[in-house]
Formats: C-alpha cells, sequence, structure tokens
C-alpha cells in the first residue's frame, strides 16, 4: 500500500506549493533529521505535526496530489496506458507527452515531478 502514496521530497515541495489537505498518513521526522518513514494510516488534518522527538510531514495519495493540482492550479496531469504522461491546463498551453517509461508507477512519478515544476516556475 505504501506505493501509494507520493514520495517525501514530492510531499515536500507540495507543502512549499500550499498543500495543507488532510492525510490518511505523514513521513515521520526524527529529531536529527533521518525520515522514518510512512505512519500509520489515520486522518492527519494538518500539514505539519509536532512533539518532542518526532516531525511529521502529511503524505497525500498520487490521487490526492494530482486532484490538488487539478482543483488549485488548473492543470491536468495523467499517465497513459503506454506509459507516458500528460499535462495539460491553465499551465499549458498544449498537451505535453513525456518519454515512455517501464512502468506506470515511474511515469506517474515523472508526471507529479513535472507539474510541482511546472508549478514552481509559474510561482516566481
Amino acid at each position: 500500500m505504501k506505493k501509494l502514496f507520493i514520495t517525501y521530497e514530492q510531499a515536500v515541495a507540495l507543502k512549499k506549493l500550499g498543500f495543507d489537505e488532510p492525510c490518511l498518513a505523514t513521513f515521520q521526522i526524527a529529531q536529527d533529521g533521518r525520515i522514518g518513514g510512512l505512519s500509520d494510516l489515520y486522518m492527519v488534518e494538518s500539514n505539519n505535526s509536532n512533539n518532542k522527538s518526532h516531525t511529521a510531514i502529511s503524505a497525500p495519495l498520487y490521487q490526492q496530489a494530482f486532484a490538488w493540482f487539478r482543483e488549485t492550479f488548473d492543470i491536468h496531469g495523467s499517465v497513459s496506458g503506454r506509459y507516458m504522461f500528460e499535462i495539460s491546463g491553465a499551465a499549458e498551453n498544449q498537451a505535453s507527452f513525456s518519454k515512455e517509461y517501464e512502468t506506470y508507477e515511474e511515469a506517474e512519478l515523472a508526471c507529479l515531478d513535472k507539474l510541482i515544476e511546472i508549478v514552481k516556475e509559474k510561482q516566481k
């Protein structure tokens, strides 16, 4: 089930772009900065939670991250059956296709990275 969640690096990037939605899990971060992995599944209402020994950052599902980009920035990312991604919407005037990836998951990861890159550039 862990493969349904975006990576820690993507979660940090989404937080910097303004993502603050309830999630099913968090990435646990120890005081020494080590990432401890995903927490047990439960609803997390805030993007940050702190206690004396750990900090946490929300861990969205890929589906949730793609929905957030659609709803917040009117930018749409999707993966085709040939493991290529397409991006369309307000941030792109025309569809953008990537190279072909070996797996759906690799294409999904690359698509989300590209969405993050597009929005970062737009916000500069």
